[in-house]
């Protein structure tokens, strides 16, 4: 199964509120370590980010970038570990 990691930047003065519903949205799809997701499918993170998008005010900005290009799943312990090694926001 091919996996991806995509990390976000928020940029809000709503920023704890956005951060909740983005962990509560996103756990049922996918790991999230310190503001990047690991994902294994495009579907999940449309999912994910119609939700996220619907929930935005009108200031309210959410940048996600993928960081890898798909990788086997049996690397996915060095992705976990490069999200956690690095300062994303």
């Amino acid at each position: 199964m091919n996996s991806y990691i995509i990390t976000f930047e928020i940029n809000s003065n709503n920023r704890t509120a956005i951060e909740a519903s983005i962990i509560s949205v996103s756990s049922d799809y996918c790991e999230l370590h310190n503001n990047a997701w690991l994902f294994t499918s495009n579907k999940d993170f449309k999912v994910i980010t119609n939700s996220i998008f619907s929930s935005l005010g009108r200031n309210d900005k959410v940048y996600f970038s993928k960081v890898v290009k798909p990788y086997d799943a049996l690397l996915e312990s060095k992705a976990i570990d490069y999200i956690k090694s690095r300062e994303l926001v």
